[in-house]
């Protein structure tokens, strides 16, 4: 549950076109790279789905 719930998950998703051929040979020849900024193809947006439990914005933690 600490792992979750204060940042230690990494959960991010990134979103990109499918408009360049290369990408499928790209991931079958060298996987998913480490930065996803160097995949062909327009890139979208990414998302982080994971949300800290004691961000000071929103904090969902006892204080006490």
């Amino acid at each position: 549950m600490p792992r979750g719930s204060f940042g230690g998950d990494i959960y991010l998703t990134y979103y990109y076109a499918l408009d360049d051929r290369t990408v499928f040979n790209t991931l079958k020849t060298y996987g998913y790279p480490s930065d996803p900024s160097k995949l062909p193809g327009r890139f979208f947006e990414g998302v982080n789905w994971r949300i800290p439990s004691n961000d000071p914005n929103d904090s969902t933690v006892d204080p006490t």
